[in-house]
């Protein structure tokens, strides 16, 4: 191996670390930007009544802004704060009862298709002890 081969070859190495390690920062900071982007939506949600539907519904909030894509939160978003139901809004999510009609949020059926709300089925009717 001549002198020429082994700066070529040394050159080449260096050249490959170098790319590599700006490569594993790119993704590091893509990474840790992304979190701060989730976070940061994450008080929006907050702040918005639509944090309080995901609860009302059984969707874990943190779940929600991690597994489902950004323009379709941002889009619940809009919605939210777009929405002219806040006095029935603010009645269903401050009611104790286990079946409330949600039906008029903006969000209900992407909501649904997350996690549907079950409904409560009727009671049964109470059987007198003269039946048995």
């Amino acid at each position: 191996m001549n002198v020429l081969s082994v700066v070529v070859i040394a050159a080449i190495a260096l050249l490959a670390a170098y790319v590599a390690s700006r490569m594993t920062y790119a993704i590091l900071t893509n990474f840790h930007t992304g979190r701060q982007f989730r976070k940061a939506l994450g008080g929006r949600v907050k702040r918005l009544r639509l944090y309080r539907m995901l609860e009302r519904r059984g969707i874990d909030a943190q779940e929600y802004l991690h597994r489902h894509p950004v323009v379709d939160i941002e889009r619940h978003i809009r919605a939210c704060e777009g929405c002219g139901e806040t006095a029935v809004c603010e009645k269903a999510l401050g009611s104790r009862a286990p079946q409330v009609d949600l039906s008029f949020c903006r969000n209900d059926a992407p909501l649904n298709a997350i996690k549907p709300v079950v409904p409560v089925p009727p009671a049964a009717p109470e059987r007198d002890a003269a039946d048995h």
